[in-house]
């Protein structure tokens, strides 16, 4: 797939780039979308440059195309959903779990 739909801070950086990308995209905005249900604010919320101003939306957007950001999670997010939300959110496609993967993950028992 090649089509460049999609809203942008859920967006897989390999779409933003134009590259070619699999379902494994659709895993990276499951993760985000997990960031978002911990932190109950949008992704990149707590993206500043160094001397403390917000970073605007076309540096976070290249940010993660370079590997720089990623989606955050709050210090009392459960522990399974930060390691599914952070595997998913890996910048290499490859590296993302499989949605049965991740299906396997949220049903696990502790």
């Amino acid at each position: 797939m090649t089509a460049g739909v999609g809203t942008p801070y859920w967006t897989a950086p390999e779409i933003l780039e134009g590259k070619r990308y699999t379902e494994q995209a659709d895993l990276y905005s499951f993760g985000v979308v997990l960031s978002e249900l911990d932190t109950c604010k949008l992704p990149f919320h707590d993206a500043f440059t160094s001397d403390g101003k917000k970073l605007k939306p076309v540096q976070i957007l290249a940010d993660v195309m370079a590997g720089m950001l990623r989606p955050s999670f709050s210090n009392e997010c459960p522990q399974r959903i930060r390691r599914i939300g952070v595997a998913c959110c890996q910048q290499d496609p490859s590296r993302r779990p499989s949605a049965a993967q991740v299906v396997s993950m949220l049903t696990e028992t502790d």
